[in-house]
Order: C-alpha cells, then sequence, then structure tokens
C-alpha cells in the first residue's frame, strides 16, 4: 500500500510539471509576394498546421519577397490573437529580396478548429496576410 501511495505521488509530480512541448519548426513554402511600388492585395496564403495535441507549440516560417523596385518596409505584424507570436528582420527588404518571417502557435488552452491570421502592415498600402489552419485536439 505505501508503494502504491509513493507511486501515485510521484506521477502526480511529474504531470503537474509538464510544460508544452515545442514541435520541430517547418520552413513553409509560401512565399508572400509585395511590392511597395503597387496598390494590389496580395491572395491570403495558407500554412496548414495539421493535428496539434493541445499544449503542442507550432514552430513555422514564410519567406516575404519584394517584388518592386522600392525598398520594402515591414511596419508591423499583426496576429490574431495572443496566442500566435513572429519575429523579423526589421531592415527594409531591398528589390528583388527576401526576408523570412518566423512565427509560433501555442495551442495550450484551445481545442478544435482554428483558423489564424498574420497580417503583414508594410509601406505598400494594402498590405498581405497568412492565414494558419489547424486541429487541436485532446491532450495525449
Amino acid at each position: 500500500m505505501k508503494r502504491a501511495t509513493l507511486l501515485i505521488l510521484a506521477l502526480l509530480l511529474v504531470s503537474c510539471g509538464e510544460k508544452t512541448k515545442p514541435l520541430e519548426s517547418v520552413k513553409s513554402a509560401i512565399t508572400v509576394e509585395m511590392s511597395p511600388d503597387e496598390d494590389f492585395r496580395a491572395v491570403p496564403d495558407t500554412i496548414k498546421m495539421g493535428t496539434l495535441d493541445q499544449g503542442d507549440i507550432y514552430n513555422g516560417e514564410f519567406t516575404v519577397r519584394n517584388i518592386g523596385e522600392k525598398p520594402l518596409v515591414i511596419l508591423s505584424i499583426i496576429t490574431g490573437c495572443g496566442c500566435t507570436t513572429t519575429s523579423y528582420d526589421t531592415k527594409p527588404i531591398p528589390p528583388g529580396e527576401d526576408r523570412t518571417i518566423s512565427f509560433s502557435f501555442d495551442s495550450k488552452g484551445r481545442m478544435g478548429l482554428q483558423f489564424k491570421t498574420i497580417d503583414l502592415v508594410t509601406n505598400q498600402s494594402l498590405g498581405a496576410s497568412v492565414i494558419l489552419t489547424g486541429e487541436i485536439g485532446p491532450k495525449k
């Protein structure tokens, strides 16, 4: 009986200290083409995160390409909620060059189908969006 009590106590201590588990970072094939020279709305691209367990952290990245003739400046990036964060170099993107945007989606406290947006605010008047989709299942 004493052993069973100790085993249960040990399992409880281990499960209480459980942290969210980051998944391997995924490089997306998405390249958002933008130009500060033209007012066009890039068609939103979708990154499919697949099925995640509640508490998983999905780390990914996509590319922004400047197809214009002037530097493209990312003024800010707006995410749909606090569960998605981004990281990027704030230097202007010269014409013809690319910049990688890294993002992290934390599924803690989420369940079911998820649709999150990453909106790029740039010196192009219309900006661009990337949509994240996925399905969150119960923690395993």
